[in-house]
């Protein structure tokens, strides 16, 4: 059981930046803070205990106080815990007149005695800075691919992965190969046609599809739209879909020419993460000022934490999520030192980064189970005092499924683009050839000879095609066995 002091300095340096206050509303005094708190907004305890919550942050003129006032005030009705929504903080830089800003959500959670009666409210903020500038980034990626599309269709239009064109007149529909892939269907015995793509969509998704469809015929405007798919053997996939049409003079559409992208794997890696991200609310709202909630608030982490000497490199406390995680068993963990599962170079690396002033730790690792797995692993450390002893706070977040997505979505996209340039550059060469000689044939009365050297020259430039295609295919092949 750890005793009080131990949970003051948890409390003081737990990762996630926390507020007790008092339910004295409006006010909302501040009764303790912990010091990731201060760190986050550069202050001392000083300048917030004993004061209003609202006193502070009233002094950003572009922050709107009444999503915090309207959490609090509910929390106090209801008694339950509320999320505030994401908001945005611009902070001085010391000795600099530039602003930074920074991104929060807040969870306010209330301490109730034994009447039910709410005593505290612990409000713990998280730093979604971050998380807002990877949701940027993806969005100006996407943006950057979606230009990168339009300029690699020279000779194709929208080729590169799973494009379509379907024409209105006649009715008839052509796929690629890889859309074919995607769809996990077999090219011979599937006739391609627009009812037939109806018939593979999502039940729940047939009419909102089709109510783009007909937006796109009626507007002449492009279309972006996400659409779940049923493959023949009953797997569901997710695909983010263009669609461009084409008109005739008088403004008739007739034909739509459009691409697929399979999004699946990052539908299910964002569903796992929305899940992650509510099982760590729900243990959040159940943090108190009691020794209990201290206690829980580590061992009852759906991250894996532990404390250890920084002399000896020896744990002394792990969580149950490291004992999941790793394979050792607690007596296991108490009887080792770190470099167990963490490379002695990285050890060193991360003393020496908190060895003068015994700063917080943020950084990538490579780690190593019980089962000799490697893993990679986002850490973040905090000094404390642990039992008297020179410790520090370890929370680690395995990243390794996501590093390897990331490198997969990077080689797919490489051998994307390599069959973009072949199509778009080296086949247009042999074919070039094939057609200036075909044109010498119709236009030239040439003799037996000339004509065989001629028939030659055509099935030299025809092979080289062949053989430009077939190294098409190949990447393409090797792209759908990287895939699997």
């Amino acid at each position: 059981m750890l005793d009080h002091a131990t949970l003051n300095h948890i409390f003081a340096l737990i990762p996630s930046p926390t507020l007790i206050l008092l339910p004295d509303a409006p006010v909302f005094t501040i009764a303790d803070v912990n010091q990731n708190y201060l760190n986050a907004v550069g202050l001392a305890s000083d300048d917030l205990t004993g004061k209003s919550f609202f006193d502070y942050f009233g002094q950003f003129p572009d922050k709107d106080m009444s999503d915090d006032l309207n959490s609090l005030n509910q929390v106090l009705q209801t008694k339950a815990p509320h999320q505030t929504g994401v908001n945005q903080y611009k902070f001085s830089i010391a000795g600099s007149t530039n602003l930074q800003t920074k991104y929060f959500s807040a969870a306010n959670v209330p301490v109730l005695d034994a009447q039910g009666n709410v005593t505290y409210i612990v409000h713990t903020v998280s730093d979604v800075t971050e998380t807002v500038a990877i949701k940027h980034r993806q969005e100006r990626t996407k943006k950057n691919l979606q230009e990168t599309s339009l300029l690699m269709s020279q000779g194709q239009e929208l080729a590169n992965f799973g494009n379509w064109q379907w024409d209105i007149v006649n009715n008839k529909v052509s796929w690629s190969n890889t859309l074919y892939t995607i769809y996990g269907l077999d090219k011979e015995s599937f006739k391609a046609t627009f009812e037939g793509y109806q018939e593979l969509l999502h039940p729940d998704d047939r009419e909102f599809v089709n109510n783009k469809i007909t937006h796109v015929l009626q507007t002449k405007e492009d279309a972006v739209f996400e659409e779940r798919i049923i493959r023949p053997n009953g797997e569901l996939r997710y695909l983010k879909s263009w669609g461009k049409v084409q008109s005739d003079e008088q403004g008739n559409p007739i034909k739509m020419i459009g691409a697929c992208l399979d999004i699946t794997e990052t539908k299910f890696a964002e569903a796992q993460l929305t899940k992650m991200h509510h099982e760590l609310e729900e243990h959040l709202k159940t943090l108190a000022i009691s020794e209990k909630r201290y206690s829980d608030l580590f061992h009852l982490s759906p991250l894996p934490m532990w404390v250890f000497n920084l002399d000896t490199r020896r744990f002394l406390n792990v969580n149950a999520a490291a004992i999941t995680h790793y394979g050792y068993t607690l007596e296991e963990f108490l009887e080792m030192d770190v470099t167990k599962v963490w490379p002695a170079d990285c050890v060193n690396e991360f003393e020496e980064t908190i060895n003068d002033s015994h700063l917080v730790y943020n950084g990538i690792s490579t780690q190593t189970k019980k089962n000799g797995e490697q893993i990679k692993v986002y850490l973040q450390s905090n000094f404390i005092q642990f039992s008297g002893e020179n410790t520090h706070l370890v929370l680690a977040m395995d990243i390794t499924e996501r590093q390897n997505y990331i490198h997969a979505i990077e080689e797919k996209n490489k051998h994307l683009l390599d069959i973009a340039w072949i199509q778009s550059h080296v086949v247009r060469a042999p074919l070039a050839r094939i057609m200036g000689l075909i044109e010498l044939f119709k236009s030239y009365d040439i003799s037996e000879i000339d004509k065989n050297n001629l028939l030659d020259n055509i099935a030299l430039s025809a092979n080289e095609l062949d053989g430009i295609i077939r190294g098409i295919s190949d990447k393409t092949e090797e792209i759908v066995l990287n895939k699997e």
